[in-house]
């Protein structure tokens, strides 16, 4: 048996044709955008906005929060306005799909 019969297809050859990953790609699906709210990645991935937040949250989408997260004079903290860079958004899906 020879080394060359232990390779297997890389799951990144799988997709790369796959007609279905291009038009939920942020270049199919958000021609244009450069950031994107919560609710148009929910919608896209067909989860809910807490589910993307708790992807935000644990590292495996990045964010901008375009609020000021704090007030200066009480320190306390309101409400986030999270935005997801396009590149965020597609390095998600390419690693969901194995590329």
């Amino acid at each position: 048996m020879n080394d060359s019969s232990l390779l297997l297809p890389t799951p990144a050859a799988e997709h790369v044709n796959s007609p279905g990953l291009e038009s939920i790609l942020a270049s199919g699906a958000f021609p244009g955008r450069s950031t994107l709210f919560v609710a148009e990645v929910a919608q896209a991935l067909r989860i809910t906005k807490q589910h993307v937040i708790n992807l935000i949250d644990e590292g495996f989408l990045s964010a901008i929060d375009v609020a000021n997260c704090s007030n200066s004079k009480s320190g306390a903290t309101t409400r986030r306005a999270l935005r997801i860079p396009v590149g965020s958004y597609d390095n998600y899906i390419r690693s969901r799909a194995g590329i």
